[in-house]
């Protein structure tokens, strides 16, 4: 199985893809859902258009309707609400990285600290 890229997920605007789902057929919003997945996984690119159609399983006159949908969600071959999203999930991930390396540095201090005491005899002088 294949691993899933650092960002493993990505949040979806409920109220958006509603609206731009209204006048699609369900075969075009699986295929966008779908897109949207291929593209976050791929580092915010569509593949090539016959990687596309091979792994989505497209061919003849459904060729149409991925071409449709690509032209309705990923002109140019962009997303930018997938692109905004993948540049704040970078930012929150990089935030919550450095944060959790200054408290596994703090707590190493702390350690260092407390570990100063085992290696010596308390003794009655001590209290």
């Amino acid at each position: 199985m294949k691993r899933a890229s650092t960002l493993p997920f990505f949040q979806v605007d409920s109220g958006q893809v509603l609206a731009s789902s209204m006048g699609r057929t369900h075969e075009e919003m699986g295929l966008f859902l779908m897109l949207m997945v291929m593209y976050w996984e791929n580092d915010c690119r569509l593949p090539p258009r016959e990687r596309l159609a091979e792994a989505l399983q497209v061919r003849g006159k459904k060729l149409a309707t991925l071409d449709k949908v690509i032209a309705i969600f990923f002109p140019d071959g962009v997303n930018e609400q997938l692109d905004l999203c993948k540049a704040n999930a970078l930012k929150t991930s990089q935030r919550q990285s450095a944060n959790a390396k200054k408290r596994y540095a703090d707590s190493g201090k702390s350690q260092e600290i407390s570990g100063n005491l085992q290696g010596r005899d308390l003794g009655a002088a001590d209290f």
